[in-house]
């Protein structure tokens, strides 16, 4: 059976192997590389990077024309500082230091397929930015390709620098030794003088190592002055004497020379290293009688070399740190992971990272991270003077670390710290201080549970091993902290978009719809509640009805459908203190809530909540917003000024429905009215030229009772063609100049009926488009036009006869003058008096259409059937007027119509005063010097209004003064009282009614000051630009 063809197979797979070069090579994007991505590359190439990834020794393979690398583990250690850029990269510009060497190489491998051996070649390298000497064995080998050509080198790296070195320094030895040996081959004392003069001692020895027959130290070793078959102990230590006397046998038996390097005991009691050298002395037959040797005190070298050897480890250690904490974006893990890996190369029980926290004696080791081995963990939180004295705190304040090699019997520890020591299994410690700005902020220690003599390096370690902690663990929180600053970013601005598009939702759906469910909605959003509710309130019976919920259990929402100011809920709070009321915690000690509440709360899952009035512009509550969680939470700040911005918009569209829906109601009303007394209304976009009739107009047209929307030529063609011309130019004269229009005018209806129409408009104002508006009434005066008719008639039939009449009818005459004198007056008087009302509101609309009913009540000789009509008319006009002033009284204070505002000011502070019992001043000046703007007036008495209820509702005030007075080009009303004052800087946003104060003032062109502080109680001063004397 032949074997399937798998070329494609392994072309789709990447490289093998399980190291990290394995992994990074895999992950690697080699299609920005001149070898393009492995998919494309030869089988021979595959198989060799499978090859070299399993190779146990350090290996790279360069391939293609640039000779881009590709490499294993045991090369990136060699590569250091230069992995892992290295990889892919073209080996001339990661190595250009070396290419002066491997460039000639790889030219002979690549031309002509040598193998070329270098045995501890000298390289010099720039692997950490530095350039050093190294020395290496390399192997070159040519790589071919699928067709047999060379496409690469492959190279096996040995790095043999400290062989090299250490080479060296033995031949050096050696050949000293040599040299030594030649001599003494001439004479022994020529022999001992070199001796002494290269080594550090000479001895001799019997043949079988027993006595130390002479031995002269020269400081290194103490001298024996006498024979001594005590050396062994004298000089060497217990656990190293096995292997001494072994090679000590091996030269006997062998008749060799003696050549060891080991410890000794030196002359001052320490450990030190020493090279000893001996050869044998035979006699005539060849057998040993004597060893001659010589010591050289190496322990500089040999502990130089455990430095290198320390050194380097650190730096593997070091960074295989940086490499565990690079990734990780915890604070605690990286805090967690640096102590299990410092405590793992250390070989401690174990190793902690805990920050200081407090002052004093109340100073606390909170542990954030740490790896315990064989002992148990230390405790999360932890006195610090438990463990630390005065003496140790002062040390570690200092910057300076800790080292104990043994608690039990080290005298700067205290008693009380040794015995918490002990109990926590410390016998041995390294501790690092970590202090920043002066402050010691943490500590990292290592724990041993048995004694242990610590070395200046492991030492340094610790401390290096801190200050890295230190810095990733700061480093972790910094871009934690920037990553939930973008999620707050975030949070802000999708809060942002939803009351944007809550607001325009309030500000477009004149008819309301549903919105009071997205407002609910849109306060939970902020919030980020788990339920809430919207309720309104109704004024007659002081209680909120609810609106809107979300989820409430149904019985829970049952009992909360209508809540009362007695009610033991949050927003009966709201509603009694009249402010917001948050409840962080329902169920705590001293909860404000009632049980049958409480009970409900638990039913649903409520446990903390927030209510917020909803209060209009004018201080009027017209509604309770509520939002509530399952756990107990207070809502910050910049949640609660979103809310506040939600709270007015939402009491602004339910009043702005609750007015919508009395006017609704006066319209019908009023359109009756009009119905009843031949009157028909009209509105001309003049820009559009579109002609609005309502239905009591066209049905004096005598067309369909129905609204219509035409130009305005289809309105004048249906005049008669003489009064045509003078009404389109009233109508023109208007749109143009901005001024009253007044046109009396006949129409022809479709049956041929002809009707007197009197038309009396003026400019509405501009639309939202800018656009002029002209807006009027028609009333049919055709019975006072007949009644007009008739009356000339009879002046006409009176004239012809005046020659024959008598002074009776002279006197009839001047009756019929004085008759003809009054009607003209009122029909001026009327005309002026629908001029000025169709500048006002729906209220002042109907008085005017009131006393147009009684102008053509009072005219003679009216038909009795209209005249009933006409009654009729006028008590239904009556009943709209009462239901138009009812809403005007709501809207605005009818005492600054009827007496002005210094009256209705000094009216409001007397009753003010009456009812809350607190002492007030009223003081005016300038302004019996004329009216002002009606808007001025309202927007002054509104503002003093509300500082009022403020000095009754928070300040306490003992005493209210209120000052008002017109200057030329201003008004100015201060309003101070002395009771408890507030903040106002704390309290921008927080309180509707400064807010409320502060709008009214902008919106005439004012401005509002707020001076006030606890305890020293509030002048509110509001100054608006009024006009002069002049009335400019």
């Amino acid at each position: 059976m032949e074997p399937p063809d798998t070329e494609a197979n392994e072309a789709s797979h990447p490289p093998a192997g399980d190291g990290e070069m394995a992994a990074r090579v895999r992950a690697f994007d080699w299609s920005a590389t001149p070898l393009g991505p492995p998919a494309g590359w030869p089988r021979s190439l595959r198989t060799i990077v499978d090859l070299l990834l399993a190779h146990p020794m350090p290996s790279i393979v360069l391939w293609g024309p640039d000779l881009i690398q590709i490499y294993n583990d045991g090369y990136a250690r060699i590569a250091a500082g230069k992995h892992p850029a290295a990889l892919g990269q073209p080996t001339r510009e990661c190595w250009p230091e070396a290419w002066h060497i491997n460039g000639p190489i790889y030219e002979r491998v690549l031309a002509r397929g040598e193998s070329v051996l270098l045995e501890d070649r000298l390289i010099p390298l720039a692997r950490q930015g530095v350039l050093e000497d190294a020395y290496f064995t390399l192997t070159y080998s040519p790589a071919r390709d699928d067709d047999g050509r060379i496409g690469g080198v492959f190279l096996t790296v040995i790095e043999t620098t400290a062989k090299v070195r250490a080479e060296r320094e033995r031949d050096r030895q050696d050949a000293h030794r040599r040299r030594a040996e030649e001599r003494l081959r001439d004479s022994e004392s020529r022999y001992r003088a070199f001796v002494r003069a290269s080594s550090d001692l000479v001895y001799r020895m019997s043949p079988d190592w027993t006595e130390l027959r002479e031995q002269d130290g020269g400081g290194f070793l103490a001298r024996a002055e006498s024979p001594s078959r005590s050396w062994l102990d004298d000089y060497i230590l217990p656990e190293d004497r096995p292997h001494i006397l072994a090679a000590i046998r091996d030269s006997i038996e062998g008749k060799r020379p003696f050549d060891l390097e080991h410890r000794v005991i030196r002359a001052d009691g320490t450990v030190g290293w020493t090279h000893s050298r001996a050869v044998p002395i035979l006699d005539d037959r060849g057998e040993i009688v004597e060893w001659f040797g010589a010591a050289r005190d190496v322990t500089d070298r040999r502990r130089a070399e455990e430095v290198l050897r320390a050194s380097e480890e650190r730096d593997a250690f070091l960074l295989r740190l940086s490499d565990a904490m690079r990734p990780l974006a915890d604070p605690a893990e990286v805090l967690t992971t640096a102590s299990r890996l410092l405590g793992e190369h250390l070989g401690v029980n174990r190793a902690l990272y805990a920050e200081i926290e407090g002052e004093g004696d109340a100073r606390e080791c909170l542990v954030r991270g740490q790896y315990a081995s064989r002992v148990s963990p230390f405790p999360g939180r932890a006195s610090y003077s438990a463990f630390s004295d005065r003496g140790i705190g002062e040390r570690l304040r200092r910057g300076e670390p800790l080292v104990v090699s043994d608690a039990s019997t080290d005298p700067t520890i205290g008693a009380p710290q040794r015995a918490a020591w002990l109990a926590a299994e410390i016998r041995s410690t390294v501790t690092v201080p970590l202090v920043k700005q002066g402050r010691d902020v943490a500590v990292f220690a290592v724990h041993g549970a048995r004694p242990r003599e610590w070395t200046a390096a492991e030492v340094e370690l610790v401390r290096e091993v801190a200050e890295r902690t230190w810095a990733a663990a700061e480093r972790a929180e910094a871009q934690a902290a920037l990553r939930e600053s973008r999620r707050q970013l975030a949070r802000e601005l999708e809060d942002a978009k939803t009351l944007q598009r809550v607001s325009s939702l309030l500000i477009e759906d004149e008819a309301g719809g549903d919105l009071h469910e997205q407002i609910l909605d849109a306060a939970m959003a902020i919030l980020r509640a788990d339920f809430g509710s919207i309720q309104l309130f109704d004024a007659g019976s002081g209680e909120l009805h609810l609106l809107g919920w979300r989820g409430f259990h149904p019985d829970s929402a049952e009992f909360w459908r209508t809540v009362s100011i007695r009610s033991g809920t949050s927003c009966a709070l709201a509603l009694r203190h009249g402010e917001r009321a948050i409840v962080p915690d329902a169920h705590a000690a001293g909860s404000p809530l009632g049980a049958e509440s409480l009970r409900h709360f638990a039913l649903s899952g409520i446990v903390a909540m927030q209510s917020t009035p909803l209060t209009t512009r004018d201080g009027q509550l017209v509604g309770m917003i509520s939002t509530h969680w399952r756990e107990v939470h207070t809502p910050g700040p910049r949640e609660l000024r979103l809310l506040d911005v939600l709270a007015r918009e939402a009491a602004d569209f339910f009043e702005r429905r609750r007015v919508r829906e009395a006017l609704r109601r006066g319209e019908s009303r009023l359109r009756m009215a009009l119905a009843a007394s031949r009157m028909g209304m009209w509105t001309w976009d003049v820009a559009r030229d579109a002609h609005r009739r309502d239905a009591n107009l066209n049905a004096l047209l005598g067309l369909d009772r129905v609204e219509t929307v035409r130009p305005l030529g289809d309105f004048l063609a249906r005049m008669d063609p003489g009064d045509r011309g003078p009404a389109r130019e009233a109508f023109e004269e208007a749109a143009r100049r901005g001024r009253p229009l007044g046109v009396e005018f006949r129409v022809v209806r479709p049956d041929g009926g002809v009707r007197w129409l009197r038309d009396q408009g003026d400019a509405s104002g501009e639309g939202a488009d800018g656009d002029l508006r002209l807006a009027g009434v028609c009333v049919d005066v055709t019975d006072l036009k007949e009644a007009q008719a008739a009356l000339r008639r009879a002046n006409e039939e009176l004239e012809d006869q005046v020659a024959r009449r008598t002074a009776a009818l002279a006197e009839a005459m001047a009756q019929r003058a004085e008759l003809t004198r009054r009607l003209a007056a009122a029909q001026e008087e009327e005309r002026l008096r629908i001029s000025r009302e169709l500048h006002d509101s729906i209220g002042q609309l109907v008085a005017g259409l009131m006393l147009s009913l009684k102008a053509v009540e009072t005219a003679e000789a009216l038909p009795p059937s209209l005249g009933g009509k006409l009654a009729d008319a006028r008590s239904l006009v009556d009943e709209v007027g009462r239901e138009v002033h009812a809403l005007a009284m709501r809207l605005r204070p009818t005492s600054l119509d009827d007496i002005g505002l210094d009256a209705a000011l000094g009216q409001l502070v007397s009753d003010w005063s009456a009812r809350s019992g607190v002492p007030a001043a009223y003081q005016a000046a300038g302004l019996d010097a004329g009216r002002l703007p009606s808007e001025i007036e309202t927007t002054v008495y509104r503002i003093v209004q509300e500082a009022l209820t403020n000095a009754t509702k928070h300040a306490g005030a003992g005493r209210v003064s209120v000052v008002v007075t017109r200057t030329a080009g201003h008004v100015t009303a201060v309003v101070e009282d002395d009771g408890a004052g507030f903040d106002p800087d704390a309290t921008q946003g927080g309180r509707l009614g400064l807010a409320g104060m502060r709008e009214r003032a902008d919106l005439v062109g004012g401005e509002l000051l707020v001076e006030s502080g606890p305890g020293s109680g509030t002048v509110i001063v509001v100054r608006i630009p009024a006009p002069g004397d002049d009335g400019r």
